[in-house]
């Protein structure tokens, strides 16, 4: 799901003519983006996602989209090539636990993920109905300092090409100290 929409920035921004809809709507996905990595993780909404976590010879791992909902099935294979089937399966009870403070996947069975390329598979829905308020609260801030360096055009000119100007790729250079912050208290919670 997308971080905002365009009637909310509108609003949020008191923006009552047009004029910008192109540029906004061009910003939403691009400080999606970049607030996903400032924050560590998706806030998507998939269902039946089959991820492959990194692993790094550890009791635990993260998953890339938040919050989960639903583990369907962790394998652990270290066979080449890789067999994920109910050799390799862990036990959704006694093997793994989703600690939801963390947003960690835990070995509790005194196991661990060892390190290599697609040693782990995880099947699980996650997702939200909607991006919290405060991190959308931060994203409009961003899309605002980004329309106000497109009036001054104080900005390098590439990208996307809407009109009177272009947007550039969005960098933390260009997230407001508040918006920083809120996404520097979310990464916190959850590392």
């Amino acid at each position: 799901m997308a971080l905002t929409t365009l009637a909310a920035v509108k609003a949020a921004l008191d923006l009552t003519t047009t004029g910008d809809d192109a540029r906004v709507t061009a910003l939403i996905p691009q400080v999606q983006r970049l607030m996903e990595d400032e924050i560590g993780y998706l806030y998507d909404s998939v269902t039946g996602r089959t991820e492959y976590p990194l692993t790094r010879e550890s009791s635990s791992v993260t998953l890339d989209v938040q919050p989960l909902t639903l583990l369907t099935s962790v394998h652990v294979s270290t066979d080449t090539p890789r067999v994920y089937d109910t050799t390799t399966a862990l036990s959704l009870t006694s093997d793994v636990l989703w600690d939801a403070r963390l947003r960690l996947l835990v070995r509790i069975d005194g196991g661990g993920f060892p390190a290599g390329p697609q040693v782990a598979r995880v099947i699980y829905s996650a997702g939200a109905a909607a991006w919290p308020a405060h991190l959308e609260r931060a994203g409009i801030m961003v899309i605002a300092a980004m329309l106000q360096k497109a009036k001054t055009k104080s900005y390098h000119v590439s990208g996307v090409n809407l009109g009177e100007g272009s947007i550039t790729l969005l960098t933390r250079a260009d997230v407001p100290d508040e918006a920083r912050r809120i996404m520097e208290l979310e990464r916190r919670a959850y590392v």
